[in-house]
């Protein structure tokens, strides 16, 4: 099909491919039993294809980097260059910042330019709860039986009273055949107390129960 002024704009070649010049404009559904390429400039392209039993593939062209979002504005931004934001690589990794460094450590990734602000992670727990109940914290498990995980190891933040003032920074272990247990904790008056006592009058309260 052409245009009288400027030329073809929608051809079909004899092995059943599309191509268009222009903008398309759909009413209904477009089905592509292959593969559907999208070039949406002449240096950038993106490809939906079958990535196998139940499987589909989305990826943008060799040089060009993904972006996933809602709301007109991307969340995820797949890297091609690693230098940008934030990747989510096929071996597991997920990194939050530059992804220049820190390609030796573990698994979840958070980098930033110390010159210019720290590094940091935030564990936001919000609400009235009830004194001593924790609001926010990081476990550390191990398969003791199955496939689920189990905690053995935590810290976590414990509300001093009721007002969400203050707080206590509680280190458990669990034993061998036990349960998690409270072992020592800061409290919010900076007292060290271990244990399971949850007070002292001392800077440092060593005790044991045996």
């Amino acid at each position: 099909l052409y245009n009288d002024s400027f030329g073809k704009k929608f051809s079909v070649d004899t092995s059943g491919n599309a191509s268009a010049t222009g903008t398309i404009t759909a009413s209904g559904s477009i089905t592509a039993t292959t593969s559907l390429t999208v070039n949406t400039d002449s240096d950038s392209s993106l490809t939906i294809k079958d990535g196998g039993t139940n499987a589909i593939v989305m990826f943008a062209a060799a040089g060009d980097e993904l972006y996933l979002g809602g709301n007109n504005e991307y969340s995820v931004r797949f890297l091609n260059d690693g230098s940008k934001d934030a990747y989510f690589d096929n071996g597991g990794d997920v990194q939050i910042g530059n992804a220049s460094y820190g390609a030796s450590l573990g698994q979840l990734r958070i980098i930033n330019d110390a010159a210019s602000a720290p590094a940091s992670m935030s564990l936001f727990g919000y609400n009235n709860i009830s004194d001593n109940a924790e609001f926010a914290l990081i476990d550390f498990a191990s398969q003791i039986s199955w496939t689920g995980g189990q905690t053995t190891a935590r810290i976590s933040s414990h509300i001093e009273g009721t007002n969400e003032r203050a707080a206590d920074l509680v280190f458990s272990t669990h034993n061998d055949g036990g349960s998690l247990q409270d072992r020592m904790r800061i409290l919010s008056t900076g007292q060290i107390v271990t244990g399971g006592l949850s007070s002292t009058t001392a800077a440092l309260h060593l005790y044991s129960d045996d």
